[in-house]
Parts: structure tokens; sequence; C-alpha cells
């Protein structure tokens, strides 16, 4: 129930930036840094889940391996409500 709150929580944000006026070049860069972050961590997360998988398989603790895919995905959360500013994301995270 909490996690589709935020979700919705999280959508209307997104529309309310969308209508706001731009601010000029600097609201510009803004945007796009941010989408350059958020790109890197969506990267870094399937980076981390790949790598999560190789070493369990050959470590033989296929059994681990949802688990830890989900704490990597709980865990991107993190650097990304820090880089578009949401702090219902750290919320979702945890």
């Amino acid at each position: 129930m909490v996690v589709v709150w935020l979700a919705v929580y999280s959508n209307k944000l997104y529309e309310l930036e969308d209508k706001l006026p731009p601010e000029g070049p600097a609201a510009e860069r803004k945007v796009m840094r941010r989408d350059q972050l958020f790109a890197w961590i969506l990267f870094f997360e399937g980076v981390a889940i790949f790598v999560t998988w190789i070493l369990l398989l050959n470590c033989g603790h296929s059994n681990w391996m949802i688990s830890l895919c989900g704490l990597v995905a709980g865990l991107h959360f993190f650097p990304l409500g820090w880089s578009i500013h949401q702090k219902s994301y750290y919320i979702l995270g945890i």
C-alpha cells in the first residue's frame, strides 16, 4: 500500500515539475545533469546485479539470487533520491 502511494506521489511531482516554466540555460543544464545521473545510477545498478548474479552462481549460492538482487534494487533508490531530490525515494529504499 505504501509503495503504491509513493509511486503515485512521485508521478504527481514529475507532472508538476513538467508544468513549471523553464528558467533559461541553467535550468537546461540542471535537467541534463539530472538525466545523466539517473542514467548512470541505472547503469551501475545493472552492473551490480550482473556482478552479484555471476558471483553467486560461481560460489554455488544461487538460492540467495533473489534476495541480493532485491537488495541492489532497493539500494539504488538512495542515490536516485539524492539526484532528483525526492525524499520519498529514501523511504522506498528502506
